[in-house]
Order: C-alpha cells, then structure tokens, then sequence
C-alpha cells in the first residue's frame, strides 16, 4: 500500500502536517478542524485563521505554485529562519558543553556557579536591614557576615555524593534559554573561580565545596521547590 501523509497546513510552522495516514483523510489532531470548517475555495490561501469557535479559511489568494497566500508564505519564511537560528544556538551549547566536559575531565569536580546566599532578617530587625542598605561596606558588618556564615555552614556541612555538580549546573541554566554569548560568559565565569584554589583560607576550595552543598540540598527538595531554587541559583 503506499504512504499517504496528511496535507493539512500546520498553524506552527505554516507546512503540511506529514502524518501517514490513510488516502484522502487527515490525521486525529486535524480532521476535526477540517470537519469544522467549510470547503475550500480553490486558489485561496489553505492557512485556518481563529481558535475553536471561530475558524475559517484565510481568503487571501495562494501564491502561484504555493498553497498559501503572500502574507502567510512570509510568515513561513520567518518561522523557518527562527527554527535554523535556534538548532544553530542549540549546536553551539551542546559543542560548548561538550567542550567545557573534555576540558575539566581531569578535575575534581567541573566548574560551578558562585551560589549566592540570601539569608532574611527578621523582622525586629528592619531597621539594622535598612541601615545596611544605605552602608556600601555593609558586607563586613556584623549582621551580614553572621548571616553568611551562618549560610555557607549549612551548606557545608550538607553529606553529598562526591560527584561533579558544575556541568549539572550548566545544563540547567542552558535550560533557561538565553543567548550563547550568556552561557559561554557564566561558563568562563565559572571556570576561574572554580580553579581558585583559595577563597578565605589557603586551599579552601571554598567556591567548590559551597556550589557542591547547595545542588545536593536543592535536589533533595520536592519537585516544585526545586525548580524555583534552581531558577535562583
């Protein structure tokens, strides 16, 4: 029996479906729009315009040699160099990535993203909060530095598994989309600090081990909470 594909104008990517179906039919998701709407007229456009309730035919006349009409030929054309722009950035990542693997193959752990604490006061102490704000060498006040220590202990003292964490964390913040640009500057970020050996003390390795703590805390968090940490982190 020979392939018959379903013809129907994709409203994605403006091109036929492609779905094998049997001869003279559509497949499941478009002969119910099909079934909707009224016959077409022959030489207009075959691009359904509307939702659910309101679908119709565009009325404007097909290109020659095309099935839809100049406006919607160049909507195309658009879609179709957004989809090449964005498999072109997908490559780059995945070579990006692929890359930044074989570089640090020969490292403890791969380079990671500075995690940054946030810690909140509580609210007698508003007014201290809003002191600090105004003081630009508020990092070294008592409060601040009570609280970030109090932060990196934590996570510190988090039991994790031993394994690398950096590409992990890279891949999820690839996952937020962005430009490569973005990735290639948070992966270089990422590789000097994780190569710096010391942080407070000699050989702390204390960017490392911190980054360690806090993906193994965030993974242990149920699914919605551990999206949004990501998302902060």
């Amino acid at each position: 029996m020979d392939n018959h594909h379903c013809n129907f104008i994709k409203k994605g990517d403006l091109r036929a479906c492609g779905v094998l179906v049997a001869l003279n039919t559509q497949c499941g998701t478009h002969a119910p729009i099909k079934a909707r709407l009224p016959v077409h007229t022959a030489g207009t456009c075959e691009f359904v315009i509307g939702g659910a309730l309101d679908e119709h035919w565009c009325t404007g006349q097909a290109v020659v040699g095309d099935r839809l009409c100049a406006m919607h030929v160049a909507r195309r054309e658009r879609e179709d160099r957004l989809r090449v722009a964005r498999n072109a950035a997908e490559q780059e990542v995945n070579r990006a990535l692929i890359a930044l693997d074989v570089e640090m193959a020969g490292l403890r752990i791969p380079p990671v993203i500075v995690p940054v604490i946030h810690a909140p006061a509580p609210p007698a102490e508003l007014g201290e909060i809003q002191r600090l704000a105004a003081d630009r060498q508020n990092v070294h006040t008592g409060p601040v530095v009570k609280h970030t220590n109090a932060g990196e202990e934590k996570l510190l003292a988090v039991k994790t598994d031993g394994n690398a964490v950096g590409l992990r964390v890279l891949r999820s913040f690839v996952q937020r989309g962005g430009s490569i640009q973005g990735f290639m500057r948070v992966a270089n970020d990422v590789e000097h600090w994780y190569t710096t050996r010391t942080c407070r003390r000699v050989g702390d390795h204390l960017y490392q081990r911190l980054l360690e703590g806090l993906w193994t805390l965030i993974e242990q968090q149920p699914v919605a909470e551990r999206a949004e940490l990501k998302t902060r982190l």
